[in-house]
């Protein structure tokens, strides 16, 4: 019932967007307090709401957090994610034929 990995907040921090997250497996892989967004405890809406205000007051945070989750997200891009995949698989051919 869960994704392993946050696609729709990847999608979002790939466009430049800091993130209001939980400190949830999959989603505390991408999303990293005061680096790609904010942290906030699971239920409690006093604290997501003090991180919307945080982030909707501060424009120089959100571009700070914002840049950093795009730089964040493109490691999980298909053409990053195949590069590593390419390069496994060379690998892997490389020293099945010495």
């Amino acid at each position: 019932d869960k994704d392993g990995l946050p696609v729709a907040m990847l999608e979002a921090m790939s466009l430049g967007l800091p993130v209001i997250s939980s400190d949830l497996p999959g989603l505390s892989d991408v999303a990293v307090d005061g680096l790609t967004g904010m942290i906030v405890p699971p239920g409690d809406p006093k604290a997501l709401a003090g991180a919307f205000e945080a982030l909707m007051g501060d424009a120089a945070l959100r571009a700070r957090l914002g840049a950093e989750a795009a730089v964040v997200a493109e490691r999980y891009s298909s053409r990053a994610v195949g590069g590593r995949y390419l390069t496994l698989l060379e690998d892997l051919a490389a020293h099945r034929w010495r």
